[in-house]
């Protein structure tokens, strides 16, 4: 059947209105929803097990942080006084189990205790014996015997070495008199509260050109320097002799050529 060409204009006109209509309509209804964030992101927001395994992280990161903090050790020499009572002023000497004597209060222990802890320590004895009321205690480090480093190996002196402040790697070494003939390129350095995860140092040739190896180093770490390998060439060689070998070893060629060469 013919349709009229009156009647085709009449339908094209009423479906395109239709289809504008249902546009605008589809349009209107997507705005008025407001957007939510994927379930997943909800829940890594809000799950507890992603705030642990962050603290754990954390925690970890706090775990593996050298002690740099200067703490009262065996052997220590304390000054101590309490504000306006010179009468208690005096010195005293950590003994083997971190005890301090102190007038009126008896022994106290205080190894392994910062100045400031200790010093709130003896406060609180003070008051809470009714001794003093509101005492202002000083506790002052007459003698550091217990903030050092030890160092050993390949140096000139090995041995304990105080570390007060931020003292570096280089330095230690330098009030050892310098590495022996016989250092190799590798230190190990142990801190005291990381014995399980010891630090391997790596020095160049000329250890001045280390400079990004000089680390700082804290009380009570252990440095060790250890020995250059060796390599012995005999016989029918100029020098027989026994030559360090520096880190990546020697070819055959450059150990013959340090013996003077062959006969």
């Amino acid at each position: 059947m013919k349709i009229p060409r009156s009647n085709v204009h009449q339908l094209r006109f009423a479906l395109t209105c239709f289809f504008v209509a249902a546009g605008l309509s589809i349009g209107i209804i997507a705005q008025e929803q407001p957007s939510q964030p994927p379930d997943s992101a909800k829940t890594v927001q809000n799950s507890p097990q992603a705030g642990s395994a962050f603290d754990a992280v954390t925690q970890k990161d706090a775990a593996i942080t050298p002690d740099s903090s200067l703490r009262i050790g065996v052997g220590d020499l304390l000054e101590f006084s309490v504000y306006n009572v010179p009468e208690l002023s005096t010195k005293t000497r950590i003994s083997s189990n971190g005890d301090a004597y102190l007038p009126l209060i008896d022994y106290v222990h205080v190894g392994g205790l910062t100045v400031e802890e200790a010093q709130a320590v003896v406060e609180k004895k003070l008051s809470d014996g009714g001794f003093l009321k509101d005492p202002h205690v000083t506790l002052f480090m007459d003698q550091f015997a217990s903030q050092g480093v030890s160092l050993l190996g390949e140096v000139a002196r090995p041995g304990v070495y105080p570390v007060l402040g931020q003292q570096r790697l280089f330095d230690v070494i330098s009030a050892a008199g310098g590495l022996s003939d016989k250092a190799g390129r590798s230190v190990t350095i142990t801190h005291r509260n990381q014995q399980d995860k010891p630090v391997i140092v790596e020095l160049a040739r000329n250890i001045s050109d280390s400079s990004e190896h000089n680390i700082q180093v804290f009380p009570g770490d252990t440095i060790i320097v250890r020995k250059a390998d060796i390599v012995y060439v005999v016989g029918d060689v100029a020098r027989p002799s026994g030559f360090l070998m520096e880190r990546g070893g020697l070819t055959v060629l450059q150990a013959v050529a340090l013996a003077g060469g062959t006969t």
